[in-house]
């Protein structure tokens, strides 16, 4: 058994549900919303019922990664991290290039840049332009930004 989260990064929330596989169950969901105000609002789930609701600051989407991240590991819905083997991101606009699911590599990294226009043209202020600054891949544990950058390991990401 493994788990994958599903991610949406919009220009002001983060939504998130975190599936046990290969069974495809939920165990836990939220979302970030309000992002970039000081009364931005935290909410994770779990299927029991277990609902937490936080009113904080939440400066930018680093902030809201880390609040999930953190979230996941105080619930005890995870132990470690590791426990995550994949995430998944919508992307607002696929072009021609993406009618399926992708891994994030340089090759994927490149079209996403290049779908850019077509996604700000739309109104989406969201994940294509800047809204979302954080790409998850869950398959090398590591955090990258929308540039592709390298913020290093899931677990040095999470701080005290």
């Amino acid at each position: 058994m493994y788990k994958v989260m599903s991610v949406n990064a919009g220009s002001s929330s983060l939504k998130f549900k975190l599936f046990e596989m290969p069974e495809e169950v939920v165990i836990a969901s939220g979302i970030v919303e309000r992002i970039g105000h000081d009364d931005a609002i935290f909410t994770i789930k779990k299927p029991d019922g277990f609902k937490k609701t936080e009113v904080l600051e939440v400066v930018d989407h680093a902030v809201a990664v880390d609040l999930v991240l953190k979230g996941l590991i105080e619930q005890n819905i995870v132990k470690s991290l590791d426990e995550i083997k994949g995430v998944g991101h919508r992307i607002v606009q696929g072009g021609k290039y993406f009618a399926d699911s992708a891994v994030f590599d340089k090759d994927t990294e490149d079209k996403i840049e290049s779908l850019i226009p077509l996604a700000t043209r739309s109104g989406n202020k969201g994940p294509a332009n800047g809204g979302s600054k954080f790409c998850l891949s869950g398959r090398t544990n590591k955090v990258y930004d929308e540039k592709g950058n390298d913020y290093g390991e899931l677990s040095e990401f999470i701080t005290d």
